[in-house]
């Protein structure tokens, strides 16, 4: 009996060391390397009686409170070493500034009859267009461009507008902006292959000053747009005449066909009516060539190219 006995607390007092070297062990790990360990079960060790159902219970519940314990630790450093970034929400109003110009040289050959019929024409250098503008939003919905161009002998409005994007009836723009009428008129002048827009040009009312509804249909295949404005408005957008000096403007476009670059088919129509104000009505088409203009003729200069007549102004009154 005392032999059993002294035996049995030889094999507790191996099974407690055990568990304080684990344990021990466990702690020095996390310190050191802060990564979770792995133990094989102490059930597979060879310390723990298998006859004693409450000592091994006992033993494995507290090695897996230490095992959770350091679970926890090392998740909690994991957390604390990446740093939360904030959130940061847009503020309004923004703006981003831009611009370009275009600059055009040329030299003129003539013949002695060229001479004769239209002077001395003299070589140019001159800025067609300079200009600089402010865009961007005003809240998530409204939106604005101001530009302006420098290039000719007084300042002028180019596009000067507010917007507000997805009203019940659609994109709604208030200001000076480009009428929804034509398709040159419509391509920015950075997009064109010339610096100037073809003849017919003079036909359409281009920009004035008005209110315009516009929107996308069928998946963004379509557009629509239509505007009511002032007629016809200076290089500041205004307009003044109480008889008359409305318009409208209406436009509708389809892609019908759309595979790929050589292999596309778009379709438009659109219309304007124009009551210009005090009953006068002025079309303006500019010259092919904007410098070397012979000043004989007057403001209006000659088309060098053609001899045509670059700007035509017709007035008729009731």
């Amino acid at each position: 009996m005392k032999r059993w006995q002294a035996v049995s607390l030889a094999l507790a007092g191996c099974v407690l060391g055990s568990n304080y070297a684990v344990a021990q062990s466990t702690a020095e790990s996390s310190v050191v390397s802060a990564q979770p360990m792995h133990v094989e079960p102490l059930e597979d060790s060879g310390l723990i009686d298998a006859g004693d159902p409450v000592q091994e219970l006992v033993t494995i519940e507290q090695f897996n409170r230490l095992q959770q314990q350091l679970d926890d630790l090392v998740a909690g450093q994991a957390m604390a070493s990446t740093p939360a970034v904030p959130e940061t929400k847009k503020s309004y109003p923004d703006f981003k500034i831009t611009g370009f110009f275009q600059l055009d040289t040329a030299y003129f050959d003539q013949s002695d009859a060229s001479v004769a019929t239209l002077g001395d024409i003299q070589d140019g250098t001159g800025f067609r267009r300079a200009r600089i503008a402010a865009v961007d939003n005003l809240t998530e919905r409204a939106s604005y461009q101001m530009e302006f161009d420098f290039a000719q002998a007084q300042a002028r409005f180019v596009d000067v507008w507010g917007q507000i994007k997805d009203t019940p009836v659609g994109n709604v723009r208030i200001g000076r902006f480009r009428q929804p009428f034509g398709m040159s008129e419509l391509t920015s002048i950075r997009e064109l292959p010339f610096l100037e827009r073809p003849t017919v040009f003079a036909l359409a009312p281009f920009r004035q000053t008005g209110i315009m509804l516009f929107d996308t249909a069928v998946d963004e295949q379509m557009t629509w747009a239509v505007s009511g404005f002032r007629t016809l408005s200076d290089n500041f957008g205004n307009v003044y005449g109480d008889n008359g000096g409305y318009g409208t403007a209406e436009r509708i476009t389809a892609l019908l066909i759309d595979r790929g670059d050589c292999r596309v088919l778009h379709v438009g129509l659109d219309h304007s009516y124009l009551n210009p104000g005090r009953d006068q009505i002025q079309y303006a088409s500019q010259d092919e060539i904007f410098v070397g203009q012979q000043p004989n003729f007057g403001p209006t200069g000659l088309s060098v190219l053609g001899c045509r007549l670059a700007r035509a102004r017709v007035y008729a009154a009731n």
